[in-house]
């Protein structure tokens, strides 16, 4: 989220002397004062107080554009997906302010670690077997050694384990350096613009990235990335705003005793039991990722925000063969499974490998199967890598038996990297999560003869408290249920009836 008090001295290490330019680039009228106040009104929004202050903190008109853009949004409140709470903040095209007034100046208005929120988060992971990337296109993120030929023009972070050097170097310099951009969190590499489609030499550090462009005259030949305007839009939504929440002020109902009547009994109460009657009870016992709306619109549970190619929480990395899609998902901390754990990553991560294994009773693993992996680079951040054109060429050709696997072979044909039109949905392909560490211990193909498969450990606001085979299930609330506020309804009977006249009456 935010880069908090890191120490002068590292601070004093690394950063330049800030430069200033006196080019302006903003557009006419842009920089006019506001009638009152310590505001401006720059490209059409207000930027007041501390905001204003930090915004012309670089010196110059294109200096304060070129390290933090112009505007995008008002000052808002708005919930950190890091914590949870609630700052009031303000996006601009390469940055993110946040308020905290309960620190002192300078550290009353933090700057959001965009960089790490990026394209760049969860890359570099290395396979603890060989030593190499998981993804060809993070090879750029893995550290690297300290080079024996460091100076003043070329700098190694041991605290990332990255190189800075060149015209980057020069320009993380001059615009701020660590307290202004952080350390680098990879290394230079290609990659394509989301602003242009070209491909140009960048590189990521921990609040922004910097892109070489030999192809302008100075001082436009390295340009900082628009990362507050690819990030902007993934707005995390309050609970206590979903579809599902009680309403606001609602505390009584007229009855607490819900009765309902079913032709159908479950087997069991896995996800891996696809009766229509065993998901309507799992709603009841279980909350997902991401569910849809009666208008059949995607929301998140919990999920803060459904990821998307529009709000940048889904993107593409690579170039060529190696290109794929990126789903990344942050989860709301501390929701808890009916056991009283907290629900985090490593259930997702578990519920994948899971339904990847031979022996789980998986009905189809189709959208799994377009996933290289999985990974969790902390406990509420979880990344859905799908595999690239060449991934999935390796994957189709190891399989035996292609009769079944003519989705691969669709992508492999068009040569492109696997997709899926449901992809803002991955996560939640089997209908939901599993608790890994309740589970842990359980033979994949007896999940749905354990005890789990009649007393479920869900994440949603009733659980099992009885279930009379062939006559009736009695769901109560679950009392570690902290998604929403507290259901209302006290029991939900479900009496399972063959008779269809009876069941009518």
């Amino acid at each position: 989220m935010n880069d908090k008090k890191r120490g002068f001295g590292r601070i004093a290490l690394y950063t330049g002397v800030i430069g200033a330019m006196v080019v302006s680039i903003l557009p006419a009228g842009a920089g006019s004062v506001a009638a009152q106040g310590t505001c401006r009104n720059i490209n059409k929004l207000d930027v007041c107080g501390r905001f204003l202050e930090v915004w012309n903190k670089p010196g110059s008109e294109q200096s304060n554009v070129y390290v933090n853009g112009l505007p995008i949004t008002a000052k808002r409140a708005e919930i950190s997906t890091t914590d949870g709470k609630t700052y009031q903040t303000q996006w601009f095209e390469r940055a993110r302010y946040e308020e905290h007034p309960e620190n002192k100046a300078p550290y009353d208005v933090l700057l959001g670690l965009l960089g790490n929120t990026s394209k760049a988060e969860g890359r570099g992971r290395l396979d603890p077997v060989t030593g190499k990337v998981v993804n060809a296109a993070d090879a750029a993120f893995a550290k690297v050694a300290k080079p024996g030929d460091t100076s003043a023009t070329k700098v190694w972070f041991p605290e990332t384990g990255h190189i800075v050097s060149g015209k980057i170097l020069e320009y993380w310099n001059r615009y701020g350096g660590l307290q202004q951009f952080g350390f680098a969190i990879s290394e230079q590499f290609k990659e394509v613009s989301e602003q242009d489609g070209k491909t140009y030499d960048v590189q990521y550090f921990e609040r922004n990235r910097f892109e070489l462009h030999p192809e302008k005259a100075a001082p436009y030949e390295v340009e900082l990335g628009l990362l507050g305007a690819e990030q902007n839009k993934a707005t995390p939504i309050a609970a206590s705003a979903l579809p599902i929440a009680p309403k606001a002020g609602e505390t009584t109902t007229a009855k607490t005793t819900l009765i309902a009547g079913s032709s159908q009994e479950p087997a069991d109460l896995t996800i891996y039991n696809n009766a229509a009657i065993t998901s309507r009870i799992l709603r009841f016992i279980n909350r997902s990722l991401t569910y849809r709306d009666e208008n059949a619109v995607p929301y998140p549970e919990l999920a803060w925000y459904v990821p998307t190619l529009e709000n940048g929480g889904a993107y593409y990395v690579g170039i060529g063969d190696d290109k794929h899609l990126v789903v990344k998902y942050k989860l709301r901390q501390g929701i808890k499974w009916s056991d009283g754990s907290e629900v985090t990553s490593n259930d997702g991560v578990f519920t994948y490998k899971l339904a990847m294994n031979p022996d789980a009773p998986v009905l189809s693993r189709s959208e799994e199967q377009k996933l290289e992996n999985v990974d969790n680079p902390d406990k509420y951040t979880i990344i859905y890598n799908f595999r690239s054109l060449k991934q999935v060429t390796a994957y189709y050709n190891s399989i035996p038996d292609k009769e079944n696997y003519a989705f691969l072979k669709t992508f492999i044909d068009a040569k492109k990297p696997a997709g899926s039109l449901t992809y803002t949905e991955i996560g939640a392909a089997q209908g939901a999560w599993l608790p890994g560490r309740a589970l842990a211990n359980v033979p994949p193909d007896k999940i749905r003869t354990a005890q789990f498969a009649t007393t479920p450990i869900g994440s949603g606001p009733w659980k099992v408290q009885t279930w009379n085979k062939t006559q009736e299930m009695v769901l109560v609330p679950n009392e570690n249920y902290n998604l929403t506020a507290k259901p209302l309804i006290q029991t939900i009977r479900i009496k399972f009836i063959k008779d269809v006249n009876q069941l009518i009456a």
